[in-house]
């Protein structure tokens, strides 16, 4: 898949794109992306700078785009509610999902200040840890469980899920609360410290 296709996904993800780009993209290689991003740092200045977090807390990591903040729910008003995972993965104008994944590597080359692909924003709002046990949205498993239609693979082969299961992403469907919010990093923290601070280093 190529460039175009791989703007497109990133999109998604943040804010989507024309569908003609991932036409576009069906030539030729690209980069690829996840979503939609998710990261961290000690949320007060009074708490440990490192600290071992217990298991599956947190589970899931995001960069925060413009107009989020780490105080407050992460929400999807008036959009699509019938967007399938894989349309959002495509790049749905409107869709109700939300991305994040388990990776804070991923997290933090696909879209923070690591990303070599000149991604829009590369992590300008800073990042969250999250506890998606905290959550009473649906969670969808795009990187183990997204089906493409078979007139979308005829056209993009296994792009789609090939993606999804690279970036290890999972959907949250319009709303995620702010008490699934962990911890928050701001930007210009690096992914060194992000894995100190989880416990990962």
């Amino acid at each position: 898949m190529g460039a175009g296709f791989s703007y497109a996904v990133n999109e998604a993800n943040c804010r989507p794109t024309d569908p003609w780009d991932l036409l576009l993209g069906a030539a030729g290689g690209g980069s690829s992306s996840l979503i939609g991003p998710a990261f961290s740092w000690i949320r007060s200045l009074a708490a440990p700078r490192a600290q071992a977090f217990a298991l599956g807390s947190p589970n899931a990591f995001r960069f925060l785009r413009k107009g989020e903040g780490p105080g407050a729910s992460l929400v999807r008003p008036g959009a699509d509610e019938s967007v399938e995972p894989w349309e959002h993965v495509m790049g749905h104008a409107n869709s109700p999902w939300i991305s994040v994944t388990t990776s804070p590597k991923t997290m933090f080359d696909t879209y923070g200040s690591g990303s070599v692909t000149g991604w829009k924003g590369s992590g300008e709002y800073g990042y969250v840890s999250l506890d998606l046990s905290k959550t009473n949205s649906r969670i969808f498993d795009a990187a183990k469980n997204l089906t493409v239609p078979e007139h979308m693979r005829a056209v993009f082969g296994d792009e789609l899920s090939d993606n999804a299961t690279r970036h290890n992403e999972l959907l949250v469907y319009l709303r995620l609360e702010a008490e699934a919010i962990v911890h928050y990093w701001p930007p210009g923290t690096t992914l060194e410290q992000v894995m100190k601070d989880i416990g990962r280093s």
